[in-house]
């Protein structure tokens, strides 16, 4: 990954775990962890760097543990996972994604919560390209101002350096804004909205 980007991932990871574990004692309230396993068919499909439409159907394996501390009015969480990508196809290597994720809750009010997160990892599939490192970093505010409705409000930004022969990199900022409405325990109705754009040194990989 690139200098800049690294320093500043670093640095709004330290601030985020500077904030979450601040004063609470390193040991976790909770701990948790899991396997599965799962098939995904995506055959004709193609990626800008494909020559022709290939099949991208795979068996998935997933691992995933980490540990979340409870503060008074924050909760903070660590996970890390795995997963590996079998491909039916020959042709395609198979794939092994791995990733670090840090979350803080802040609880600013009774109808008002805010999440930071820092994440990274490697190898991901993306829109643009079917490998790539990326570091990411989150903030997302909810507000509810009552039981029945819930708003909110995300933006992120993500790094990414692609494992193409030229090693491209590049940005890819989202924002979002969601809305639920849930009358009772049975019903739910969610709306979201999302816009993301992609800014790389390679101009077959920017899209918005």
């Amino acid at each position: 990954m690139k200098t800049d980007g690294i320093r500043a991932f670093r640095f709004s990871w330290i601030l985020i775990a500077g904030m979450a574990f601040s004063g609470h004692s390193a040991v976790a309230q909770d701990y948790f962890g899991s396997l599965s396993a799962s098939g995904v068919y995506a055959d004709g499909s193609k990626l800008l760097d494909d020559e022709e439409d290939s099949n991208r159907s795979a068996f998935i394996l997933r691992g995933d543990g980490g540990a979340r501390w409870l503060h008074r009015n924050s909760a903070t969480q660590i996970t890390v996972s795995s997963n590996y990508y079998d491909y039916l196809d020959s042709g395609r290597r198979d794939r092994w994604n791995n990733e670090v994720e840090l979350d803080h809750e802040i609880s600013l009010s009774k109808t008002v919560d805010l999440s930071l997160t820092a994440s990274v990892g490697s190898n991901y599939s993306t829109l643009e390209y079917r490998s790539a490192d990326q570091i990411a970093l989150g903030a997302e505010l909810l507000y509810r101002p009552s039981r029945q409705h819930r708003l909110g409000f995300a933006a992120g930004y993500r790094h990414r350096e692609y494992d193409d022969p030229a090693g491209s990199s590049g940005s890819a900022p989202y924002a979002e804004a969601s809305y639920r409405y849930q009358p009772n325990n049975r019903h739910r109705f969610d709306v979201d909205a999302r816009y993301e754009w992609v800014d790389t040194d390679n101009a077959n990989f920017d899209y918005q």
